[in-house]
This record gives structure tokens, C-alpha cells and sequence, in this order.
């Protein structure tokens, strides 16, 4: 990676990798998923008391490394036109620090229906404050 986002990358440790067509011919990549919560998200102040919701938009095929608390992840299924042959967990919500400061990515997003989903709305709110303090 280089230029800015070589450099967001590695503060945020990590990257989007991609996400795959609904179908084998569409362009707009809009799939109905889960956002499943890890056993630390139960505690953690920006997921504590959200369970597992369901969204539909992009659904992203994001890679991390070990420098990240992930808190949430989601799983591409397998279609008959994808490339891949098994299904790939990656993170949707997690936390880093750096240095003195805190990092907070969650994936979800993409469109304002998305952004009133309670669930979105209230870890995008908790990660602001958390990060911020």
C-alpha cells in the first residue's frame, strides 16, 4: 500500500479488500447480511447491550491484523458465481490504540437507511465518544 492509503491503513490496521457482485452480472452490491457480535462486544463500551442485527448493504471483505480488537464480524456466503469456494469471516466493527490515541472502524454505512438502523447508529455514536476519550 501506498501513498494516504498505505498511511490509513496502517493506523487503522486494516484494508478493504473488496466485496462481490449480488449476482454474477450486477454492479450495485447491495446483500442483505449479519452483523454478528463477538463475546467481547457484550462488555465493550461502544457494543455493550446490541445484539446480532441484520443489515442490507455492501458487505465488505475487510483484512486486519492481530494489532486490532475486533468486536463484530460478518460472513460472505458462497454463490454460485463467486470466486471463492468456502465462506470468509472478516471484521465489520473493531477498536486500536496507537500511541497515545483510539481508533474505532466500523464498516456499515453506505447509505442513509443504513445510518438510521438504531444498531448503526448507536455503535457509530459510542465509537465517536469512546475514541474521543
Amino acid at each position: 500500500m501506498t501513498g494516504d492509503h498505505g498511511r490509513r491503513a496502517l493506523v487503522m490496521r486494516g484494508g478493504w479488500e473488496g466485496h462481490a457482485p449480488v449476482a454474477a452480472t450486477d454492479l450495485f452490491l447491495f446483500v442483505p447480511y449479519t452483523i454478528t457480535m463477538l463475546p467481547e462486544a457484550s462488555t465493550h463500551p461502544i457494543t455493550a447491550g446490541i445484539a446480532d442485527f441484520d443489515l442490507v448493504t455492501e458487505q465488505y471483505w475487510v483484512l486486519t491484523d492481530d494489532y486490532v480488537d475486533v468486536l463484530a464480524t460478518t460472513t460472505q456466503k458462497v454463490r454460485p458465481w463467486d470466486p471463492w469456494h468456502r465462506e470468509v469471516t472478516s471484521p465489520v466493527i473493531w477498536t486500536r490504540r496507537w500511541g497515545s490515541g483510539k481508533i474505532f472502524v466500523t464498516t456499515p454505512g453506505h447509505s442513509l437507511d443504513v445510518l438510521r438502523n438504531d444498531s448503526v447508529r448507536t455503535i457509530i455514536e459510542r465509537g465517536m465518544l469512546w475514541a474521543s476519550r
